[in-house]
C-alpha cells in the first residue's frame, strides 16, 4: 500500500473560535481549544469535519446528487468510494491536531468577544443574552497535517480529492455565519511515501475530471479494500518468554471508555486495559509488516499481559483496596487512610467518632508503609462535539457529543511477558482509545526488560510481611479477576475460604472467623471488532478486593506466599489483564495507629496574636512576601495533579528520617523535568524559574512552603504565563 500525506500550514483571516464546550466563571461562556501547556490548537475533529465538508463540497460540483448519497440528517458513512477512503469508517487514515507556528509569541493569547441577542421588534437588546465567547485572534498560523493509506492503483483520485478538499475549506470552528473561522493555505507539501508530488500538478484539469468520474460512477457503492499493510517480514525464530515493563506517556489527548453505552456522554477510565493495550501493539505490528500468524502468537493466552497504570509522582497508582476507608472531612491538613483488616475504626484525638467513607474506585499511591490517596484533579478534560449534516453544512439536529479524554503527558506503566523478538525496538508510538483517526490517542513506549515482573507484586518474606501476624497473608486484587466455578461453569463474584484452601495449600479452611475478607462483584464488556456491536458483559470480582488469609503456621504462610507470587494472578484470561494480585504489599500498614494519626486541627485563638488560618505558624509579613511573589505566575493545568500529589504528601509528612530527602528530590525533579519540556519549547515560563528556587529558599520553612505551593495550584489557568 502506498501512504499519502499532506501537511499544512493555515493563517487565520479572522478570530476563531474552536469550541471545547466548556466555559469558566469570571472568563467566558464559551471556551476555545487549549493544549494542556496552554497554546491555542484546533483538533483533529474540528480540521476532519472542515476537510470532510469540503469534499462534500468537491462532490457537489462534480455533479453528484448528495440526495442519493444521503438520507435524513446527512449520515457520517460516506458512499462514494474516494470520500470512503478520507473519511468511511474503515478507511485507514489519520489526522493531527493543528498547533501554532510560533506558540511564543503574546499576539496568540485568546481573547474575550462580548455579544448579546437583538430584538427584531425594537431593535434593542433581549433580555438575559449577553455573552461572553473567547477567541484567538486573527493572523495565527496553524500548522496539520492529514495522512491516508491506499492502494496504489487509487493513489491518484484520493490524493487529488483530499487536495481539492483542503483548498475548499473556507472556515473552521464556530460562527462561521458572521465570518469568524476564515482561513487561507499558506503553505502546502504532499509526499507518497517519502516522494514529494506538486500540488499544482495535481489539480490539473486531466486528475479533477478524472476525479469527477470516479465519484459519478460510485452509485452508492463502496468498493472493498484489501486488508494489507505492508510487505510480510520474515518470520523469526522462536525465542523464551522475558518480562518487559512499558513505560507510556500519552502525547495526545486519549478516551479509554470503560464499557460502550448508547449515551450522549463517553467516559474514560485513568487505566489503560491490557486489551487496549494488546490492540494497539497489534495494530503497530500489524503496520509493521508482521504476518498475522506471528502476531497472534505473540498475544497467545501463553503470554501474560498487565493493565497499565498511571505514574503519580513517579510512583505507580494502584486501586484502593476495598477494606481502605478514609475520613469524609480532613483532619487538620491532612486526609488519613484507615484498614478496617486492621481493627475497629478510630476514634479523634478528643474521643469523639469520625465520619468515614469508602476509597473503593479511588487509587493509592503505595510508599512504605503509609497509604497515600491519589487525586485524578486535573488528569481528565472533557470536550463537546457536535455533528454536521454534509448536504447543508449545518449542525445535525440532536447530535451533541461530551467525551472526556486524558490529558497529554499523563505516564503509564505495564508489564508484559512475550517472546522477546515482539518488543526487540525500545522505542514505539502506538495509537489508543477512540477517535484515533482525528488526532487523538498517540502514545509514546519505552520497552525495558524487567526480570522481577509486574511492580506491584513483591516477593515478601516472613520478616517482611505487613500482615497482622506472622501466620497470615494479605491478597489484593489490582485487576478485575474472572473465576469460574468448577461444579456449574458460572463466574464468581467473590472467593471464599474454602475456595483459597482448595486451590493452595497450608489454609485454614475452618479459619473464616480468623481470616478477613473484603470483595465486591463487578461486571466487564468489551466490543466485537468483527460483529461490530457490544460483548455481552461478565461478572467479575472488582479490582481492589482484599483478603486476608489464615495459614496452618509461619511456614505455611511463607509457602503460600512463594506459590501466590510464582502465579501473580488468579482466575482465568490473565493474558488479557484478569486477576492479577499484589501479595502483602507494602501499603498495607499493619495496625491502626501505624496508619492513622488522628489528631484534632489547632484552634484559632479568638483574640491577640493574628493567625492566617487554623494551624498555620506564620506571620503574615512572610504571607505577604510568598504572596507578591508567586501571585503572578500562571501554572498550566497539566500541572496541577504533580504538584497537588506532592503538596498533599508533604502536608502528611513525619519528618522520619529519609522522608523529606524523598519529598525534596521529588519536587525538584518535577521542577528540572518542567523547565526541560520548557526549554524544549524555546520558549521557558517565568513560572519554571520561579519554581526551581522554592525547594532550596522554603524547604526549611513548610508551611511558607505549603503556601506557595497552594497559590500556584490555585493559580493553574492553562496559560503557563
Amino acid at each position: 500500500m502506498a501512504e499519502i500525506r499532506v501537511t499544512w500550514v493555515w493563517e487565520s483571516n479572522s478570530p476563531l473560535h474552536v469550541g471545547s464546550g466548556l466555559s469558566r466563571l469570571g472568563v467566558a461562556d464559551s471556551l476555545v481549544q487549549r493544549k494542556p501547556a496552554g497554546d491555542a490548537v484546533i483538533y483533529g475533529e474540528a480540521i476532519k469535519g472542515a476537510l470532510r465538508m469540503g469534499a462534500e463540497q468537491v462532490a457537489a460540483w462534480s455533479g453528484a446528487p448528495q440526495e442519493k448519497h444521503y438520507a435524513l440528517q446527512g449520515t457520517a458513512e460516506p458512499c462514494s468510494w474516494p470520500l470512503a477512503r478520507l473519511f468511511g469508517g474503515d478507511a485507514i487514515a489519520r489526522c493531527t491536531p493543528a498547533t501554532l507556528v510560533e506558540p511564543s509569541r503574546r499576539e496568540t493569547r485568546a481573547q474575550v468577544f462580548t455579544s448579546t441577542a437583538i430584538d427584531r421588534a425594537t431593535g434593542t437588546a433581549r433580555e438575559k443574552t449577553l455573552r461572553k465567547t473567547e477567541i484567538v485572534p486573527r493572523g495565527l498560523r496553524f500548522r496539520a497535517c492529514y495522512h491516508v493509506s491506499v492502494i496504489d492503483d487509487e493513489v491518484a483520485v484520493v490524493e487529488t480529492l483530499l487536495i481539492a478538499a483542503l483548498t475548499a475549506v473556507e472556515s473552521i470552528g464556530g460562527k462561521a455565519g458572521i465570518g469568524w473561522g476564515r482561513m487561507s493555505l499558506c503553505s502546502i507539501g504532499v509526499e507518497v511515501d517519502g516522494g514529494a508530488h506538486e500540488p499544482a500538478e495535481i489539480l490539473s484539469p486531466e486528475r479533477l475530471e478524472s476525479l469527477r468520474r470516479e465519484i459519478m460512477k460510485s452509485d452508492g457503492v463502496t468498493r472493498n479494500e484489501p486488508k494489507s499493510y505492508a510487505q510480510p517480514l520474515p518470520t523469526p525464530n522462536p525465542t523464551r518468554q522475558k518480562w518487559f515493563k512499558l513505560t507510556i506517556t500519552l502525547e495526545e489527548p486519549t478516551c479509554l471508555p470503560d464499557a460502550p453505552e448508547i449515551s450522549n456522554k463517553v467516559t474514560t477510565n485513568d487505566w489503560i486495559a491490557a486489551t487496549t493495550l494488546r490492540g494497539a501493539l497489534a495494530g503497530y505490528w500489524r503496520r509493521s509488516g508482521h504476518t498475522p500468524a506471528l502476531i497472534l502468537s505473540w498475544l497467545s493466552d501463553e503470554t501474560a499481559w498487565t493493565p497499565a497504570f498511571r505514574v503519580v509522582a513517579d510512583e505507580l497508582a494502584i486501586p484502593a483496596p476495598r477494606s481502605f476507608v478514609t475520613t469524609k472531612r480532613p483532619l487538620g491538613d491532612t486526609r488519613p487512610v484507615h484498614d478496617t483488616l486492621a481493627g475497629k475504626f478510630p476514634t479523634a484525638a478528643d474521643g469523639s467518632a469520625l465520619q468515614w467513607r469508602s476509597t473503593a474506585g479511588d487509587a493509592i499511591l503505595g510508599s512504605g508503609t503509609q497509604a497515600t490517596l491519589a487525586s485524578e484533579t486535573g488528569l481528565r478534560e472533557t470536550r463537546m462535539h457536535v455533528a454536521r449534516d454534509y448536504r447543508t453544512g449545518s449542525k445535525r439536529s440532536g447530535a451533541l457529543y461530551a467525551r472526556e479524554s486524558l490529558v497529554p503527558d499523563t505516564t503509564f506503566v505495564a508489564w508484559a511477558r512475550v517472546p522477546e523478538s515482539a518488543l526487540e525496538q525500545q522505542d514505539l508510538t502506538l495509537l489508543l482509545g477512540k477517535r484515533i483517526s482525528a488526532g487523538n490517542g498517540r502514545a509514546t513506549v519505552r520497552v525495558e526488560e524487567d526480570g522481577a515482573g509486574p511492580g506491584f507484586s513483591s516477593a515478601a518474606t516472613s520478616s517482611t510481611s505487613t500482615a497482622l501476624s506472622e501466620c497470615e497473608v494479605i491478597v489484593q486484587l489490582v485487576s478485575p479477576a474472572l473465576v469460574y466455578d468448577s461444579a456449574t461453569g458460572y463466574s464468581l463474584r467473590t472467593l471464599d475460604i474454602a475456595w483459597w484452601s482448595h486451590e493452595f495449600d497450608g489454609i485454614e479452611p475452618g479459619g473464616d472467623q480468623d481470616s478477613a475478607i473484603r470483595t465486591a462483584p463487578g461486571r466487564r464488556g468489551g466490543w466485537m471488532t468483527n460483529w461490530r456491536h457490544a460483548r455481552a458483559a461478565v461478572t467479575t470480582i472488582a479490582a481492589g478486593s482484599v483478603w486476608r488469609l489464615r495459614c496452618r503456621s509461619p511456614e505455611a504462610a511463607e509457602s503460600l506466599r512463594k506459590q501466590l507470587y510464582d502465579r501473580k494472578h488468579i482466575g482465568e484470561r490473565s493474558h488479557e489483564g484478569f486477576g492479577w494480585i499484589a501479595v502483602d504489599p507494602p501499603w498495607f500498614g499493619g495496625s491502626a495507629s501505624t496508619t492513622l494519626d488522628a489528631e484534632s486541627p489547632a484552634i484559632p485563638k479568638a483574640c491577640g496574636e493574628h493567625m492566617p488560618w487554623p494551624g498555620i505558624s506564620v506571620t503574615p509579613e512572610a504571607l505577604a512576601g510568598i504572596a507578591r511573589r508567586f501571585a503572578g505566575k500562571r501554572v498550566p493545568e497539566a500541572c496541577n495533579p504533580a504538584l497537588q500529589e506532592i503538596a498533599a504528601r508533604l502536608r502528611a509528612g513525619t519528618r522520619s528520617s529519609g522522608s523529606d530527602d524523598g519529598d525534596l528530590n521529588r519536587l525538584k525533579t518535577f521542577c528540572d523535568k518542567r523547565a526541560e519540556k520548557e526549554r524544549e519549547r524555546n520558549a521557558p515560563a517565568k513560572w519554571v524559574t520561579v519554581m526551581k528556587t522554592i525547594p532550596d529558599e522554603l524547604w526549611d520553612h513548610r508551611d511558607q512552603l505549603l503556601f506557595a505551593l497552594g497559590i500556584l495550584i490555585n493559580r493553574g489557568s492553562g496559560t503557563g504565563e
